[in-house]
């Protein structure tokens, strides 16, 4: 046997054990001459066999080449033989070198059968020896740790359970003060808590924390242990947390989790699990609190997990890679942007490539993890392609789970709402119940299984009219709100859904007051949750406010839900998001200000609406100009808090407009790089409520930055006219003018009015605008997706029916315009060549937004026309604001600054020519010199996209004869063409001009808006006001060529023989500039429809 062994060593090449560079043949021959010299030599012969594995050992550490391994086994195992059966101390010792072997052996080749050659040999080492053994807790220990991998492998309860008893009985022959007792506690504490992840067993969880809290106390500071078993522990912590939602324990296991990160080294091959580890804690707290900064963190580390992962360890990486897919995942569930579930399924199926295979629970979870992010997909796009996958894999994952095991309920739970998806509503309930069932009493998980198995009926019974499923639906949500902990984030959630089942149940076949007064206080709950997340609180702040308004019209209630879902609307759209991100948060919601005042406006309460008006639309615009917000008095007050406002503002405003996101495919450390960056923006957004919470209580500074009450807009109303924001709802349609003097709103109703007449004219215009249009669409015309631009006359195509422009400006005039002039008593003026006619400031909302108010009217042959242009100067603003802070912030121009930018732009590459923009400009440049005026005229090619913002700067006015286009998906694409390039509104909304005056917008639809977000005014000219300037001559559709220097050059004629001399470029007037040159037009080309379709897109923005 021996001499077989020692054969089976021969040619090896290896340097011995004392590196003295001997071969492992020369070694092998000695040893074979010294047992044919002394064959009765037995011990000489051990001593040999043991030098001979040694060095086989160490050359294996060397190479890593299995030979080396196999032979090693092969020596150690004749040694074992060597060794008499009656000597069971030796045999024993000898017995754990060769399970040793064997264990470093299966840490390279994975394969089972080492593994159990290991357990083998130690579990028969420890059976030889008594109690009292010194080397008996050493051996146990690394049999339990034998255990844990097999248990890794097998996922059989029978490994774990004996890995657990083979630690206690480790520790418990292991004396205290004992330098390996801390040790052989955190073992302890690892396996107990794998035992609870199979059973769901609290006391083993709590056991484990005990042991690993133990083994903590019990290290030194700088013991170079601590750090591994901070990390255990807080893993263990987590995983209390999961078992007994409990915030202490989510916040403990951070604090555990922080300290291990803290203590290990950046280059610690234990510094990829720390991060992870305090990653994944963070995500669960977030899940519990809302607190979206932890879930920010999380991702943060998960990336720098991944990224400093070593690549041949495909076993972690995997399993990285899908816990950071989860985290991107449940981002996407906040922030609805794409590129997150987009990246969620590619990590994760970049994990499960990865995966080399060796343990059935990490493929169950890697399975389940991609499941939940092809079902939230889903959810997205409908997509039936992603639930199919979903349920495919959920399914997959649930062969793999054994009976009785801690994750089945949670795997049927979540077939049960995939299934439910693609309409299997029986299977969808019974898996549902099915999870129930094997939940025990107590788990922190049985209230989510209990939520779905009730979402799942009362889905049932929509479509079914089943009385029990709807009234066992009541029954299981009411079980699953008791059970869930105070605080909880997806309590509002639940109590939302619990008040729609009990709602349905009151308006359906018992017509139960009773009913009605539960689900509307369930309502009420679910949106003063103050740890909601602030989607749920909105919808559920709706739903008490519309249920009120139908059962108790005189409730104050309705009031307190309509201001909540205002907040949690500011919120929903925070500004630690990027603007485009903000954007995509209101597309669900997009018409909660304007329902909320359609409510307010039902019980009388019109200084209401006119409030959640100017709080709800053009949020993004309203929270740009917040950051940009004089500081005048707050300076004078507190200089240092003041400059810390200012600072933090910038910064705010500098993240939220030139963050980049991240993508699929960009290299990891950009990731990174990225996620630091959205970090900073959270924290920079937390220290600004900081700051607004420092300045409110100064005396004086209450209000500051709040939402404007309606008495203070009436406070600062221009005395040249009048505001008119006209509502537009399903519920019903009113105006609200504010008129110089009056000390409350102007209520008009607009009984004739309807959202659907609404969108009847904008289809209309919108028909007759493509119909008419002289040139192709952008993308085949300026090569990008998406886009219009047009800026020729051309000849019109005949239409083929009537034109149905003259119906909607008529419909405009009868329904809309004429009641809200006669109600404020206007008469048609006389001064339409002076300053002195009555101007109005159109605040439209929703789809009215897209149509010409200030073309409105009865068009007929010779005078029996009868417009707006008859009565009033026309003027739009965004908001009320936009006005009455133009007047409270009004200020002089510096001379140095003051002064006309021109720009032509006739030829810009894939669009075509126009000829008249050089003439145009050149024009009105001259008369501009003529004045005496500080003009400047850069033409073609001469003006970079940099010169441009340059001169935006350094001039007060500007005025753009160029192409543009309003990018239909996404409406910060919308930009001015430049011969060297193109200037878009993300670009503009960066400036902060200080001395800006007049934009003169003479391209095509610079005012046109974004149809999915109507009031949040995403087009050129509303970010021309955004970016300083006070004033805006904009486009509501193309333009002619040959008409919009005829425009221009009466707008500068007009405004240049009615201004001050001396005083420099001053726009004040440019409101009836645009109108005379409008009816200047108007006069020339007559009232058929090719011209009022000429003049009428001509619009003015501003004070």
């Amino acid at each position: 046997m021996c001499l077989a062994s020692l054969d089976s060593l021969k040619g090896t090449q290896k340097t011995d054990a004392i590196g003295n560079g001997a071969t492992c043949f020369e070694t092998i021959e000695r040893l074979r001459k010294a047992v044919e010299l002394c064959p009765h030599d037995r011990e000489g012969l051990i001593l040999q066999l043991h030098i001979a594995a040694n060095s086989l050992d160490d050359h294996f550490d060397l190479t890593g080449n299995l030979v080396d391994a196999d032979k090693a086994i092969s020596v150690q195992q004749g040694i074992v033989d060597l060794i008499p059966k009656a000597s069971h101390r030796r045999r024993a010792s000898e017995l754990s070198n060769l399970g040793a072997l064997f264990a470093r052996r299966f840490k390279h080749s994975r394969a089972p059968a080492d593994l159990n050659g290991a357990v083998s040999a130690i579990q028969t080492a420890v059976q030889l020896v008594q109690e009292g053994h010194a080397d008996l807790p050493s051996w146990l220990h690394n049999l339990g740790g034998l255990l844990m991998d097999k248990f890794a492998l097998s996922d059989q309860l029978f490994d774990i359970d004996k890995a657990v008893s083979t630690f206690q009985n480790a520790v418990k022959l292991t004396t205290v003060g004992h330098p390996s007792l801390p040790e052989r506690l955190d073992r302890l504490g690892a396996s107990l808590q794998g035992q609870f992840e199979v059973t769901g067993n609290l006391e083993e969880i709590s056991q484990s924390v005990w042991a690993l809290q133990t083994a903590v106390q019990l290290t030194p500071e700088h013991h170079p242990n601590r750090p591994q078993y901070l990390h255990n522990l807080g893993s263990a912590l987590s995983c209390r947390f999961t078992a007994k939602a409990h915030l202490p324990n989510i916040d403990d296991s951070i604090t555990a989790c922080r300290s291990a990160a803290e203590l290990t080294a950046t280059n610690h091959p234990l510094r990829a699990s720390t991060l992870e580890n305090l990653g994944n804690s963070l995500a669960l707290r977030y899940g519990y609190t809302g607190n979206f900064s932890n879930l920010e963190e999380g991702i943060l580390l998960l990336r720098k997990a991944v990224e400093i992962t070593q690549k041949g360890d495909s076993m972690q990486m995997s399993r990285r890679l899908c816990n950071l897919g989860g985290l991107l995942n449940l981002r996407f569930l906040r922030t609805q942007d794409m590129g997150d579930i987009e990246e969620a399924i590619f990590v994760q199926k970049e994990a499960m490539e990865t995966y080399p295979g060796h343990e059935t629970k990490v493929y169950r979870c890697l399975l389940n993890k991609l499941a939940n992010s092809f079902a939230t997909r889903w959810k997205a796009t409908n997509n039936i392609q992603d639930i199919r996958e979903a349920i495919a894999a959920t399914e997959k994952a649930l062969q793999m789970t054994p009976e009785g095991h801690a994750d089945l309920p949670s795997y049927l739970g979540d077939l049960g709402v995939y299934v439910m998806c693609s309409g299997d509503l029986f299977s969808s309930v019974w898996l549902h119940q099915r999870a129930v069932e094997l939940t025990p009493e107590g788990h922190p998980h049985l209230p989510g299984l209990l939520f779905n198995l009730g979402d799942s009926l009362r889905n049932r019974y929509e479509y079914y009219w089943d009385r029990e499923d709807l009234t066992q639906a009541i029954q299981v949500l009411q079980r699953a709100i008791q059970l869930t902990p105070k605080g909880h984030a997806r309590l509002s959630g639940y109590h939302w859904r619990l008040g729609k089942a009990q709602l349905t149940r009151s308006r359906t076949f018992v017509h139960s007051d009773q009913d009605l007064m539960r689900g509307v206080a369930n309502f009420k709950l679910a949106a003063t949750c103050s740890s909601g997340q602030p989607s749920d609180r909105l919808r559920a702040a709706l739903w008490w406010a519309r249920s009120l308004l139908d059962w108790a019209p005189q409730s104050p209630d309705i009031l307190v839900a309509l201001d909540i879902a205002l907040d949690m609307l500011a919120l929903k759209s925070g500004l630690e998001q990027t603007i485009r991100t903000r954007h995509i948060q209101l597309q669900d919601c997009a018409d909660t200000a304007l329902e909320a005042a359609a409510i307010a406006f039902s019980v009388g309460r019109v200084d209401k609406a006119l409030e959640w008006l100017e709080q709800g639309r053009c949020l993004v615009w309203n929270q740009i100009n917040n950051l940009r917000t004089p500081i005048d008095a707050l300076h004078t007050y507190d200089p240092n808090l003041a400059a810390r406002v200012l600072y933090v503002s910038k910064q705010l405003e500098i993240a939220g407009s030139s963050r980049k996101l991240p993508h699929v495919k960009m290299p990891l450390q950009q990731k990174i790089s990225l996620q630091e960056e959205a970090s900073a923006h959270l924290e920079l957004a937390e220290q600004w409520e900081e700051l607004l919470c420092q300045v409110r209580v100064i005396p004086g500074f209450e209000s500051f930055l709040q939402p404007t009450k309606c008495s203070a807009l009436l406070q600062s109303i221009p005395k040249s006219g009048t505001v008119v924001i006209i509502n537009v709802h399903k519920r019903r349609c009113d105006a609200i003018c504010l008129v110089p003097g009056r000390n409350e709103p102007l209520h008009i109703p607009l009984p004739n009015l309807s959202e659907d007449k609404v969108k009847q004219h904008r289809n209309h215009m919108q028909w007759e605008l493509r119909f008419r249009e002289p040139h192709l669409h952008g993308e085949d015309r300026l090569g990008v997706h998406g886009e219009h631009s047009a800026r020729a006359m051309g000849v019109y195509p005949q239409p083929r029916i009537k034109s149905p422009i003259r119906g909607v400006l008529h419909g405009l005039w009868t329904d809309v315009v004429r009641p809200i002039l006669d109600k404020l008593a206007l008469s048609k003026s006389d001064q339409r060549h002076g300053n002195k006619a009555p101007r109005i400031w159109w605040c439209p909302t929703g789809a009215l937004s897209f149509l010409p108010l200030h073309a409105a009217g009865t068009y007929g042959p010779g005078t029996k026309s009868e417009t707006v242009l008859d009565y009033v100067v026309s003027s739009y603003t965004p908001t009320v604001s936009a006005v009455t802070d133009r007047v409270k912030n009004c200020r002089p121009i510096d001379n140095k600054i003051s002064g006309l930018f021109l720009t032509s732009q006739p030829i810009v590459r894939g669009a075509p020519e126009i000829p008249y923009a050089t003439y145009e400009v050149h024009s009105n440049y001259e008369k501009v010199m003529h004045q005496g005026i500080r003009a400047l005229k850069v033409e073609g090619e001469g003006l970079t996209v940099g010169n441009c913002l340059t001169y935006l700067e350094e001039y007060s006015s500007v005025h753009f004869a160029c192409h543009a286009g309003q990018n239909l998906e996404d409406g910060l694409k919308s930009r001015f063409y430049l011969h060297s390039g193109t200037l878009d509104l993300a670009t503009i909304l960066k400036m902060d001009l200080k001395n800006a005056d007049l934009a003169f917008l003479s391209a095509c639809e610079t005012s046109t808006g974004d149809s999915i977000l109507p009031d949040e005014a995403v087009h050129l000219a509303a970010g021309m006001l955004a970016a300083g300037y006070r004033r805006v001559v904009g486009t509501m559709w193309y333009i002619g060529d040959h008409t919009s220097p005829l425009v221009s050059e009466n707008f500068y004629n007009w405004l240049f023989r009615h201004m001050k001399e001396g005083c420099g470029f001053d726009g004040t007037l440019s409101a009836y500039a645009l109108h005379h040159a409008i009816r200047t037009l108007q006069d020339d080309l007559g009232h058929d429809d090719d011209a009022i379709l000429a003049w009428a897109p001509f619009v003015h923005f501003g004070y």
